[in-house]
């Protein structure tokens, strides 16, 4: 705890910024891959979308939600900049 280290703060930001693209990436196909499963039959051969009832459309929401969860990894990555950058040892904090 007595020992100071050098840290890139650049590169933990542009760690983040690498981050936030791939989560974007990664929500954008999940959610076109579960728009396809299970309208994309319906929207090809022009038939109506059915959805049988509130467990049907929760079971459908969920669906599209749980992919959202993953938002937490790029938040605690940027969390990690604003701590480095709130701890920052410097020749103002030493006394």
């Amino acid at each position: 705890m007595d020992e100071t280290r050098f840290m890139n703060i650049q590169q933990y930001e542009k760690r983040g910024k690498v981050v936030w693209a791939l989560w974007a990436v990664f929500a954008v196909v999940s959610l076109l891959a579960t728009t396809a499963l299970y309208f994309g039959s319906n929207i090809w051969f022009a038939r109506r979308v059915n959805i049988d009832g509130p467990y049907a459309l929760a079971a459908l929401l969920i669906t599209y939600f749980v992919p959202m969860l993953t938002i937490i990894i790029p938040i605690i990555i940027g969390l990690s900049v604003k701590l480095i950058k709130k701890h920052e040892v410097s020749d103002y904090n030493e006394k």
